[in-house]
């Protein structure tokens, strides 16, 4: 059966850089691998995509928001390789639920909410949870970028806030009990990529000879 294991973590926790060193290891991509970028941008001309860059307003706009993120995950699941034995997810349907877990202060609208928006989406098999401190994923976001990108969402109350929200789905098992059934892997990150790389690695070789 084709599993698509997924890589999560708050912002500086480089799941973006790890997924594409780890999709590169020849032992992993036999049999064949498809990374599911889910929340990457629309690589075609689109008009929410064009708004999103061009109208600064709009991206604080909470419903547009919304639309935008679900748009790509369609777009982004439809590039995925059907003929491909494993999914590797940079991100998954969890960061909509981080994102909004305390937007209208009630998680369980959030659960049916986002649940209604994505369900036509692949849902993890296996989530690999990278779990590295607020104050430390600050210190990699700004060596990344000079210039913030986002200084909007990457402040460490907002990082504080989603790294809460993954304890509490992940760890305390709310998301595989309520949401969708899924094994968890939990890395402390201290920094240490190149050993990260490694266990990432070793982690999808052991679920694909699962």
């Amino acid at each position: 059966m084709k599993k698509n294991i997924c890589i999560e973590g708050i912002k500086g926790t480089g799941k973006s850089t790890l997924v594409e060193q780890v999709v590169t290891d020849k032992s992993i991509l036999k049999g064949g691998v498809s990374v599911f970028g889910i929340t990457k941008p629309i690589t075609v001309p689109d008009l929410l995509e064009e708004a999103h860059a061009k109208l600064t307003a709009l991206r604080s706009d909470d419903l547009f928001l919304e639309r935008l993120f679900i748009r790509r995950a369609v777009f982004n699941q439809l590039k995925v390789d059907k003929r491909a034995e494993m999914i590797i997810g940079d991100r998954s349907v969890i960061t909509a639920y981080v994102t909004r877990w305390n937007k209208w202060g009630d998680p369980w609208y959030t659960v049916k909410r986002v649940s209604g928006q994505y369900k036509n989406i692949i849902q993890p098999d296996v989530i690999i949870w990278l779990n590295l401190k607020a104050d430390e994923a600050i210190k990699h976001i700004v060596k990344r970028n000079k210039i913030r990108l986002r200084p909007d969402d990457e402040t460490i109350t907002l990082l504080e806030s989603a790294s809460d929200t993954y304890e509490e789905l992940l760890k305390g098992r709310i998301y595989s009990k309520i949401i969708g059934k899924c094994e968890v892997v939990e890395l402390k990150c201290k920094g240490d990529f190149e050993g990260l790389n490694e266990e990432i690695k070793n982690i999808i070789k052991y679920y694909k000879q699962k």
